[in-house]
């Protein structure tokens, strides 16, 4: 017996079909992403947030933006994780999920052990001196949890030089 879930998927699936220019068409294609999201099947559920991303409300966009980062993440596609992070904190479509996204993006980058490759990416990504600070005070946060010890001289010197 299908789960109800599956049967309600059907059910938007059809009426996307039938009037993908309606009112809820982008909810419903939010909560189809969702339920794939949440099987980890990630190409569909990217299919889905990114379907009719142009009729979406802005705190929409934001979540399929942050959600198809994800997806890309648990599909190892880092570099365009990466890009969709950053896309989400340049748009500032919703508080929350920029936050989110600051703190994951730098959990990425902060994959790199080399500091002066992350503040290379941070000038790249990041133009705006406060954008540019914030998302490093996030990737210095995520380098003293990993190790104490190690001083992250380069990335302080560029958020006091900011400040």
């Amino acid at each position: 017996e299908m789960d109800q879930h599956e049967k309600t998927v059907g059910y938007f699936k059809k009426s996307i079909g039938l009037d993908s220019k309606g009112s809820q068409a982008g909810t419903m294609a939010v909560y189809i992403a969702e339920y794939y999201f949440d099987l980890d099947r990630y190409n569909e559920a990217i299919h889905f947030y990114r379907l009719l991303y142009h009729q979406m409300e802005p705190y929409q966009k934001a979540l399929a933006d942050y959600k198809v980062a994800w997806c890309l993440i648990n599909l190892k596609k880092y570099t365009e994780a990466e890009a969709g992070f950053i896309k989400i904190i340049k748009n500032n479509y919703d508080k929350g999920v920029v936050e989110d996204s600051y703190k994951d993006l730098a959990f990425l980058i902060t994959q790199e052990k080399n500091e002066n490759i992350v503040l290379q990416k941070a000038r790249a990504a990041f133009v705006k001196p406060q954008i540019r600070a914030k998302f490093i005070y996030y990737c210095l946060i995520f380098y003293l949890q990993q190790s104490k010890n190690e001083p992250r001289q380069v990335l302080f010197k560029e958020i006091f030089s900011i400040q």
